[in-house]
């Protein structure tokens, strides 16, 4: 397994083969509906066929076919433009994607020669995937290299309507370049070949690959194994060896009917069927057992999610929602068992049948048949269902490790690109720049849309906590404390804080998640003076531009009407206080608040023209000091830090408010800051926060 996480980790680092699997995830919708339309049309019930193909004139099995072929039918076509769009994404370079789309769409053309082809347009379909894949690659990779070479010149006085055109124009050589050497490539192999294209090479060179063997074990081995292979590549394995299966085993079904005509013994263990019946049960790589490990023994939700949309389009043996969407293409966890699993199909299927024990297939059996009913026809007895039921229970047996290695390596995924956001999110706090998160348009702003969604959940379901961090006096008394949100994801461990509210408030359900910690802080807080008789302050946070609004000051008027605190007890913490600054209207004062019986408090007060500013316009009776000041107490800043500290400690004196000292670290710090007349002190010199029940055994030991 180790050589297997070092082949993945090459798989989710390498640029290629992430341009490419994204790419694919990209076109999941289109799959899923494309895979949707293929059972529609193939389901294998006359009734139902019938309705379809005669009803309302056939105007039922039009739409299908029109949904497929702008589904499945132009799946080729759209991954080019997908793996074009990947690219510029992958690699930073947005500015160029129009033309890489482009470059990619017209070599597509060239390569396939679809105009040339009378009509023919299976290049388009998903059996054009592979040439699609090397198509959009190679052509972006190309120009990607050569607009190194381009210079942009701006004049002056040129508008920004003549600037998009001249920009437009200087990508004209670029492109003509790249299209032209894969005219020539294209041009020189279908020479040397005598093949009209480089889809039909491929196709064709396939097919006679297989042709050489015959109808053997060893052919059927090569072709199941082929199969999974191309899979695993992104393309359509099934349709690519369809015409070598069709030349070779298709016949041999019409010969075993024959001799059952004739009474004579069936001679041919394989068929088409036999691939159809006893090796791509639920589709590609039998399948239907990974659903079946997914069900029983998947831990992750999105893979769940997958498996349920999947289930029914699998039923009916048709895969892509499940190849696609879990992805099976470039994982090598579960490509192991994707190609171990029909190998074992075929082993075991070829041995029941050869000894006997199931009788040979006599039957013809649309694909489209359901597992276990198929088995029962194909055969026609209720051995060939339990021999698929055998099957497929071995076969999500042989599944089930890789899969649980592969839900832990998405995880690992996970916590990458957690890390990288956070990481990403701290330098722009402490470079003091705006931010917005969702609106990348690379990996993590993937991951940001997406970890937002699993935030409002979270507020939804109210998994969100709150842990109090005790404030102590000089003389170890708690006097007070902080109530902070905690978010304990289930693959991610404790999440940092501010990524919650930046991505709350950038999907603007901030309002919301204030709201919800204000009461879960006040129910939290009236149990604690419950169990300890603690009567001091208690501190929740709320953004400047939150406060005032119609919802959190209905919040504040339903809380003192239920819990019957007393005045003082909870203590409204502002954070960002520029945003009420420039707030021009508000549902109430902050005046109005302080009467309702809350205590109000500036969080990271400085020496900053905003800090003053706030306190000019408003009352406070707390001034947090910004943590960066205690830190710098015992920095090589420390006498002009000290200076400031003492002047905010000053202007407190004069008039009328507390400051407390948040990140008190060290006796060294807490020293000076009692020395500079600083009483009141929170941080890790002596507490962390704690859980409620931590906070609670706290207080009672210190009643002791």
């Amino acid at each position: 397994m180790e050589r297997l996480r070092r082949i993945n980790e090459r798989f989710l680092t390498d640029i290629l083969f992430k341009i490419i699997r994204d790419a694919f995830l990209n076109l999941s919708p289109v799959f899923m509906i494309g895979g949707i339309v293929i059972m529609l049309i193939n389901l294998p019930f006359e009734g139902y066929q019938a309705f379809i193909s005669y009803a309302f004139h056939g105007i039922i099995h039009e739409m299908l076919n029109v949904l497929y072929k702008v589904t499945f039918g132009m799946a080729a076509l759209y991954l080019v433009v997908t793996v074009g769009y990947s690219f510029c994404v992958n690699t930073n370079n947005m500015d160029d994607l129009i033309p890489t789309v482009l470059t990619g769409v017209s070599s597509f053309f060239i390569v396939t020669d679809i105009f040339n082809c009378e009509g023919k347009m299976d290049a388009f379909g998903v059996q054009g995937v592979f040439v699609a894949i090397l198509t959009g690659c190679i052509s972006a990779k190309m120009l990607n290299l050569l607009l190194r070479y381009r210079k942009e010149r701006h004049q002056p006085g040129i508008m920004m309507s003549d600037l998009r055109f001249y920009k437009a124009i200087s990508y004209i050589p670029f492109l003509v370049i790249v299209i032209m050497v894969f005219l020539i490539i294209d041009t020189t192999i279908c020479n040397l070949t005598g093949e009209p294209n480089l889809y039909a090479l491929e196709v064709d060179g396939i097919t006679y690959l297989f042709s050489l063997s015959g109808d053997s074990f060893g052919t059927a081995l090569s072709m199941t194994i082929v199969n999974s292979v191309l899979w695993f590549f992104g393309i359509h394995g099934s349709n690519v060896i369809e015409p070598a299966m069709a030349r070779i085993f298709t016949p041999l079904l019409e010969e075993n009917i024959a001799a059952v005509g004739m009474g004579l013994q069936p001679e041919h263990v394989f068929s088409k069927a036999f691939f159809d019946l006893f090796i791509l049960m639920g589709g590609c790589g039998t399948s239907f057992s990974l659903l079946l490990a997914i069900l029983f023994f998947s831990k992750k939700k999105s893979t769940r999610d997958i498996a349920k949309v999947a289930t029914l389009p699998m039923i009916f043996n048709i895969n892509e929602i499940m190849v696609f969407g879990t992805p099976l293409i470039f994982n090598p966890y579960l490509f192991i068992p994707f190609l171990i699993v029909p190998v074992v199909a075929l082993v075991i299927a070829y041995g029941a049948i050869s000894l006997g024990i199931v009788p040979m297939i006599t039957a013809e059996v649309s694909w489209t048949t359901p597992v276990i009913l198929s088995g029962y026809l194909g055969t026609g007895s209720i051995r060939g269902s339990l021999l698929q039921l055998i099957i497929l229970i071995v076969g999500m047996f042989i599944y089930r490790p890789f899969l649980k290695k592969y839900e832990e390596q998405s995880v690992d995924e996970t916590v990458i690109l957690y890390n990288k956001l956070v990481k990403y999110l701290q330098n722009s706090e402490d470079e003091v720049r705006l931010i917005t998160l969702t609106e990348r348009t690379d990996d993590m702003g993937t991951f940001a849309r997406g970890f937002q969604s699993e935030i409002r959940s979270a507020i939804e379901k109210n998994e969100m906590t709150m842990y109090y961090q005790p404030q102590f006096s000089p003389d170890g008394e708690c006097v007070g404390a902080e109530a902070l949100l905690r978010w304990f994801h289930p693959d991610l461990g404790e999440v940092y804080p501010p990524l919650i509210i930046q991505l709350a408030e950038e999907g603007g359900f901030n309002n919301s998640l204030e709201v919800s910690i204000l009461k879960r802080t006040i129910e939290d807080a009236k149990e604690i003076r419950q169990q300890t008789g603690f009567d001091k302050k208690i501190s929740v946070n709320v953004s400047g531009g939150v406060i005032q609004t119609k919802p959190y000051v209905k919040a504040l008027e339903h809380h003192i009407k239920h819990h019957n605190f007393n005045e003082g007890e909870i203590c409204l913490e502002i954070t960002e206080q520029k945003a009420m600054l420039s707030k021009e209207s508000a549902y109430v004062s902050l005046e109005d608040i302080r009467k309702m019986g809350y205590l109000l408090a500036i969080d990271d007060f400085s020496m900053g023209h905003t800090s003053l500013k706030y306190l000019m316009v408003h009352h406070f009776d707390i001034v947090k000091m910004d943590g960066a000041l205690v830190r710098g107490l015992t920095s090589g800043a420390k006498e002009r830090v000290t200076d400031l500290v003492r002047s905010i400690i000053d202007l407190s004196n004069q008039l009328g408010f507390d400051v407390v000292a948040e990140y008190v670290e060290t006796q060294e710090q807490r020293d000076v800051l009692h020395c500079l007349g600083c009483d009141i002190y929170q941080g890790w010199y002596y507490a962390k926060a704690l859980k409620k029940e931590d906070f609670i055994q706290l207080l009672k030991e210190k009643a002791k």
